[in-house]
């Protein structure tokens, strides 16, 4: 099944409403209400399945800059790892360069970062963003132009606005090279030495424990996000059965926040819920197709084969003496 993202619950929301124009300014809803409304559909997608789904709906990728001579990474700190409910996978690369973020400009698919030195890079260059004070910059982005020494225009972010950057963290990093996946050890044991990678890790209270490095590194981390977590547009659905109940509910609660007319409010409710649109009682729908898919799949049980047959004994005359 395709890897469906918020991104793509957003636009199938929007296509349900008819308010998916092109035209600059004319979306009636804002991609940041849409997040808060798909926040609040999965948590009702928890409820319908609470007694077979786990806590666990979207899976986001993250990116750590680790700096020289740094022994411990610590989680939802200055916006590192920031809300992450678990840890997935970890894989790590050296950086080639890396500069502090300054100031945020929002725009309409676009924003300005603007950093405190010259960044020397050029359109179409990949870049990891991390720790930023605005979560929807951070991650994976792609250099559209560049303004300046000290600015780039960054594509593939959704209308937000932005401002100076908080957080001391705040990076903005280059780096290429194959991705080395990392181990995590409940033995391992770090000195203050530095070395050139990070082989392994170990999670402890508060954060990451690794052996300090010589140069800077980039972690890339795959992380599950809790029920309590307002998603990003390019969080992964764990459950891609979840994805029409969380874009008719998100449809739903969009229409109704702008006074949309009973007549369609009517339709949606019937499509999430059966007839009758009573979400205290499923009879059909979305909600009902959702419920069966859960169900289902905690049925689902794998049968392996034995990979190897048990040896077969070859019966012997025995002789007992007396």
């Amino acid at each position: 099944m395709a890897n469906f993202t918020i991104a793509n619950v957003i636009s199938a929301a929007r296509d349900k409403l008819g308010d998916n124009t092109a035209v600059a300014a004319g979306l009636v809803v804002t991609d940041a209400e849409f997040l808060s409304f798909i926040r609040t559909a999965q948590l009702e997608l928890r409820q319908i399945c609470r007694n077979i789904s786990s806590a666990y709906a979207f899976r986001r990728e993250m990116y750590v800059f680790v700096a020289p001579n740094v022994g411990l990474i610590q989680i939802d700190y200055d916006n590192v790892l920031k809300d992450v409910a678990i840890l997935d996978k970890i894989w790590e690369r050296k950086v080639d360069s890396y500069q502090s973020i300054a100031n945020v400009a929002g725009g309409t698919g676009f924003a300005t970062v603007t950093l405190f030195t010259p960044h020397g890079r050029l359109a179409g260059d990949q870049v990891q963003i991390a720790n930023s004070a605005f979560d929807w910059i951070n991650g994976l982005r792609t250099i559209a132009s560049v303004g300046g020494s000290t600015n780039v225009l960054i594509g593939g972010v959704r209308g937000q606005t932005g401002g100076a950057e908080t957080s001391s963290g705040a990076v903005m990093m280059y780096s290429t090279g194959s991705w080395n996946i990392v181990g995590v050890s409940g033995n391992h044991i770090t000195t203050d030495i530095p070395i050139e990678n990070i082989p392994l890790v170990t999670l402890v209270d508060g954060g990451i424990r690794i052996n300090p490095v010589s140069q800077a590194r980039v972690m890339k981390i795959t992380c599950l996000m809790g029920a309590s977590n307002t998603p990003a547009t390019g969080d992964v659905i764990l459950f891609g059965d979840s994805f029409e109940f969380l874009a008719l509910k998100a449809a739903l609660l969009a229409h109704i926040s702008k006074a949309g007319n009973p007549e369609r409010v009517a339709a949606l409710m019937t499509e999430l819920y059966g007839p009758g649109g009573d979400a205290a009682n499923v009879v059909g729908g979305a909600a009902k197709l959702l419920r069966r898919g859960f169900t289902l799949q905690s049925q689902w049980v794998r049968r392996i084969r034995p990979r190897f047959r048990a040896p077969r004994q070859v019966p012997t005359q025995v002789y007992i003496r007396f």
